[in-house]
């Protein structure tokens, strides 16, 4: 079975992580996506930040893979500690409507893609090394 590959930063200040609002399918995730042919999952963290919250991002370190499946399809999303290094976050695509800094410790409240929630579980137990 194919597993779709995806890789995003997670950006956090003070214990909230930045997320975007994904209309379609009304929750929050990662700014992230595919990584392409011939693109690095840290490439394509840093690309689809400039893409989908119009900021240039450095990503520290690789902090875990996260397996899920959303729509009968299997994805692994890599996922990076970053900082913002240029812009001011703003959902930047039409397929988003706002960003949120969401309060990992109340992330139950809040509709999130399945890999949003398991990364907020393994932040919250010390799993994460951030």
């Amino acid at each position: 079975m194919n597993r779709i590959i995806l890789s995003g930063p997670a950006i956090i200040k003070e214990d909230k992580l930045l997320l975007i609002y994904k209309i379609k399918d009304q929750h929050y995730e990662f700014p992230g996506g595919h990584v392409e042919i011939g693109e690095s999952s840290e490439e394509a963290a840093i690309r689809e930040a400039r893409e989908e919250i119009a900021c240039d991002v450095e990503l520290n370190k690789h902090l875990t893979a996260i397996k899920f499946s959303k729509d009968k399809q299997n994805f692994i999303a890599h996922i990076f500690s970053a900082q913002i290094i240029k812009g001011k976050p703003r959902a930047n695509e039409s397929e988003y409507s706002k960003i949120i800094w969401l309060p990992i410790k109340n992330y139950q409240d809040y509709p999130l893609q399945p890999n949003v929630i398991e990364f907020c579980k393994r932040y919250l137990n010390n799993k994460l090394d951030v």
